[in-house]
Order: structure tokens, then sequence, then C-alpha cells
């Protein structure tokens, strides 16, 4: 099955892999990054329609409709955007010609003209939502745009700003949850199909506006959030900010100052709403991370994060200047993924997550301990990992340090033929340069990208299954190969 949906103003094609015939990864239209495939889901799934539309092709594609049925939208996107990256599926965007929800092209709001060339990844959360904010009113008309611009005029854009930042931390660990929260916090719970699918938009946009890494895609939020504000209608959305919503945050900002953007002595008095406790609907870590303690936590950290990573880009920069290398930089961990990983591997305990901010450099195997000898001098704690206690066969160095923005980075080092192994080809092609892709292929006679490929499968193999050890074994010789070919 071959599945359409709409991603403003273009098309987002999904389907398996073998079914395009050899086009993935090779056609100019094929998505090769889980970071545009999540981003351009967010978009589709912003339609209900478009959420049970993939539910339905993901229980084709694989057999497993009644273990996915209640699965949330983040759990949704994540595994199609992990089957899109050597996996089953195949992604392509093909642009549209009938008017979509793309970037308007109405002249810009008061304030709006200032985002032109704006370093977005930047921004912390607060200043993301505000920048949205205001281009919200591009994508309105009539009263309902009039009514709106009165929440984004200066007196009222901090409060606003507030109970959306919290709304969207609520999100990012409790997709359905944190609307059931606004609702009843609203008395709006009963509202009908129309109030939920308004604050579905809304919540959708919430999660791009997270995500966005440039003016345009916070302007393609601002279409979403604006079609969120249309179904429930301007009187609603006031309510829900002001009547309870704003409310319940008053309550989270007496505890979380960090939070808080007006003086804590304005906060509206609490009105708790405290439902009588239940069992765990779900694994224990899950719930443990769902507590608001470690959703601070976590929003905390990525308030930090671009600052974090700017600093080990320089840091990875230097090195790479002073041993022949190159630095392939990375965005943000996506939330989500980060969000899974603190679950599987660190018991709900964001705070010990280290590659949220993180980068490579990209040295010849000579220059390869000068480089992480460096890294030592600028305090960093090594891991080398060696081939033969690597279960994969996989080599290369892991290293974490302190920034001084005050949470942990990652820098990677790799020779270029680890990169060739472990990366697809087009993003190998990206870090190393066509020409020296090519001379590794040359020399190794093998094809890229099949270390992360074995990885992906290896992963994915339940505990004790006997293919592990083929796994292993191809993995293992195919990274020798490649070490023979010159590499670490």
């Amino acid at each position: 099955m071959i599945l359409r949906l709409r991603t403003g103003s273009e098309t987002l094609i999904l389907g398996p892999r073998s079914a395009f015939a050899g086009l993935a990864g090779r056609d100019r239209r094929a998505l090769v990054s889980e970071y545009e495939v999540r981003r351009r889901l967010r978009l589709a799934l912003a339609d209900p329609e478009g959420a049970d539309a993939l539910r339905r092709a993901f229980a084709l594609w694989r057999e497993e409709g009644a273990r996915i049925r209640e699965a949330d939208d983040h759990a949704l996107i994540d595994r199609v955007a992990r089957m899109s990256r050597n996996g089953a599926l195949a992604a392509f965007v093909v642009q549209d010609r009938a008017k979509g929800l793309g970037v308007s092209t109405a002249a810009a709001p008061p304030g709006g003209a200032n985002l032109v060339g704006a370093n977005v990844t930047g921004m912390n959360l607060q200043e993301r939502l505000a920048a949205t904010l205001r281009l919200v009113p591009n994508h309105l008309s009539g009263t309902t745009k009039q009514a709106f611009a009165e929440l984004i005029e200066p007196k009222a854009l901090a409060t606003t700003v507030e109970v959306l930042a919290l709304w969207a931390i609520s999100h990012a660990f409790g997709a359905g949850e944190a609307i059931d929260a606004v609702l009843l916090a609203a008395g709006l719970y009963f509202g009908g199909a129309q109030v939920w699918g308004g604050l579905h938009a809304l919540f959708h946009a919430l999660d791009l506006i997270r995500m966005a890494q440039s003016v345009t895609q916070l302007d393609e939020a601002a279409a979403i959030f604006a079609e969120g504000v249309t179904k429930l209608g301007i009187a609603v959305l006031i309510a829900a900010l002001t009547h309870g919503a704003a409310k319940k945050a008053g309550r989270w900002t007496e505890k979380k100052p960090s939070l808080r953007n007006t003086p804590q002595e304005r906060a509206p008095k609490a009105e708790r709403y405290e439902p009588k406790p239940s069992k765990p609907a779900g694994p224990p870590n899950e719930q443990k991370l769902l507590q608001p303690g470690l959703t601070e936590q976590l929003a905390k950290i990525y308030e930090k994060a671009p600052a974090a990573k700017q600093e080990i880009d320089a840091i990875a920069a230097e090195i790479a200047e002073k041993t022949g290398g190159a630095v392939a930089k990375a965005p943000l961990k996506d939330i989500d993924r980060a969000r899974a990983k603190i679950i599987a591997d660190y018991q709900g305990d964001a705070s010990r997550i280290r590659d949220i901010a993180r980068n490579t450099i990209v040295v010849e195997k000579e220059n390869f301990d000068a480089a992480v000898a460096l890294l030592k001098e600028k305090g960093a704690k090594c891991k080398i990992i060696d081939a033969g206690s690597d279960a994969l066969g996989y080599s290369g160095a892991n290293t974490v340090l302190k920034t001084e923005a005050g949470i942990m980075a990652e820098i990677q080092v790799n020779t270029p033929q680890m990169i060739f192994a472990k990366e697809t080809p087009e993003v190998a092609k990206l870090i190393l340069g066509e020409e020296k892709y090519a001379e590794i292929a040359e020399a190794a006679n093998l094809e890229g990208g099949r270390g992360h490929a074995l990885y992906e499968a290896y992963r994915d193999l339940p505990a004790g299954d006997p293919r592990a050890a083929e796994i292993e074994a191809e993995s293992r010789a195919y990274y020798d190969a490649i070490r023979r070919a010159g590499g670490k």
C-alpha cells in the first residue's frame, strides 16, 4: 500500500521500500533524514483524518493493527520515521501545485518582519512560541483575526506564551493526556469533536514549533495553529487559555519559577483538580517519565541545548583544524527520540542523557589519537570503542563534556571509513564529499551504510533471538573489511 499525506504545500508519499524499485535514496525527492520525515508527519497528523490513514496503512505494512490501535501520535511517528531510514519503508516528498497549508504570502503582522533571517535553532521555546504567534494572523481572517490579535498584544503575549509553553512541555510527555487535561481544566471535556479537533491541531502546532529549524517551518506551524483556532473558535481558545488552563499553569509556575515569565505574586490562585490515583497503565519507567519534575527537567535541558550546541561546534571546529579533519554537525536530538531513550536506557532520569547536543569530528586514521587527546585537554571524558570488544565490530570514540551552558554534550571521533560504513550514502556524501566517498567505495569494494542497517536490525531483535549471532558476524566482517581499506 502506498500512502499519500498532505503536509502543507507538499505531499508526503510513504510505502514499502520494495515498491519503489530502488528509487529510495537515489531520487532527489527521497527523504533520508528521520528529522524531515518526523516534521512532515507532524504536519500531516494535525488532521485527524491523516492520523487515521497512517494507522490503517501501518497496520497493513506491519500487520500490527491491533497492537497500535491505541498508540499515541508520538509513538506512531517515531516508528514510521525509524522504518523510513534504512528500514522497510521509503519516504518521498513532492510539491503540490494546489494551494495547501504552505507559507503565507500575505504581509507579516506587526513584529513578524523581524523574523527574516532569524536564527530559529538558537531560540528557546518561549521565543519560538512568541515568534509563531505573531505569524498566526497571516492565516486567519475577519473577526477571528481581530480577536486573536488581542492575545498577542504586548501585555497579553507573555501570559499566552507561558500557558502554551506548559502545554507544549506536557504534550511532549503524554499526548492524549495533555489534551484531556486542558479540556477538563477549561470545562470543555464534552464540547464535541470540533473542540477536540481544534486542540488536536494546536498541540500538533506546538510540536512543530519545538522541532522547527527555520522561519518557514515556524510559519507552517502557525498555519496549523490558525486551523486549530478556527475549529475551536476564539471564545473557546480564550476559555482554555485563561479560565482553566492558565489557573492550572499558575500552580505549575508557583512550583517551577524557571518556567515563569510573570512575577510570582501575580500567578492566579490554584484551582486543583485532584483525580483519584489510578494504577499505571504503562510500564513503570514510562509512568515515571510523566511526573512533572522530570518533565521540567527535560524542558530545562532543551532551554540550554542551543547554547551547548554552539559551544561544542566551536570546540570541534578548533580540533578539526588542528588535526586536518572536518566537523559533521547535527541538529539537536529530536525531543521524541530523547524521551524514548530516557525511558529505555535511563529509567526515566532525563539528567543522564548526554547527546541532545552532539557532533562528530572526522579525521584520518593517523590523526585519530591526536583528536581524542585534544578533546581530553578540553575536559572531555572519552570512551574508545574497540572493534574487538564491540559485538558488532564498530570502532571509534565517544566523548562527553560538561558545557558552559550547564548540560552534558557529546562529540564523537570517527575516520572517513567509519562514516562511509555507518551512515546512509546520502548523509556520508554530504559529510565526506563525493570524491572521498567514491575513493573509499573503490578501495573497500563494498556498499556504504550497511553498518547502520545491521545495527538497526540487531537493535530491534527480541532478547535471545538466534538471528543476533548472524547479524553480529556479518557486521564484524563488514567493518573489518572497511578498516582494511584504510580506516580505524
